[in-house]
C-alpha cells in the first residue's frame, strides 16, 4: 500500500519504524503530547473514532476500513463523552413525565 522513494513497498516493520521516528521528533517539540506508544493501528483507530464521532454511519465506516463484519467496525464506535452528554441532555428536554416529584419524593427514591 505504501511505497518508498525507490518504488519498494514498505512492510509493517518499516512503517512502525517510520512512525516511531516521527513520534520521537514530535515529542521533542511537544513533550506533554504523544506519551504512549504509537503503531499504524493507532492512526487507524483514531481516524475511525473521529469518523464515528462526526456522524459517519457504521456501514460506511465498515467499507472504508475494509471490514467483513459490522461487529469489527463497532469496536471503533466509542462516542466522545462530551458529545454523548450533549445528545442525552438535548433528548432529555423532550421527555415529559406525568409524575412530578418534589424533593421529599426524590429523596425517598434515592433511598
Amino acid at each position: 500500500m505504501f511505497y518508498s522513494t525507490h518504488k519498494v513497498m514498505y512492510f509493517r516493520n518499516s512503517i512502525n519504524k517510520l512512525i516511531n521516528k516521527l513520534v520521537l521528533k514530535i515529542r521533542i517539540k511537544y513533550p506533554s503530547n504523544f506519551k504512549s506508544k504509537y503503531r499504524p493501528h493507532s492512526f487507524r483507530h483514531s481516524k475511525a473514532t473521529h469518523l464515528y464521532n462526526n456522524g459517519t454511519p457504521l456501514l460506511s465506516m465498515k467499507e472504508f476500513l475494509g471490514h467483513s463484519s459490522l461487529a469489527s467496525t463497532e469496536i471503533y464506535a466509542t462516542p466522545n463523552s462530551k458529545k454523548q452528554r450533549q445528545e442525552i441532555l438535548k433528548n432529555a428536554e423532550q421527555i415529559n413525565s406525568k409524575n412530578k416529584y418534589n424533593n421529599h419524593k426524590k429523596d425517598n427514591l434515592e433511598n
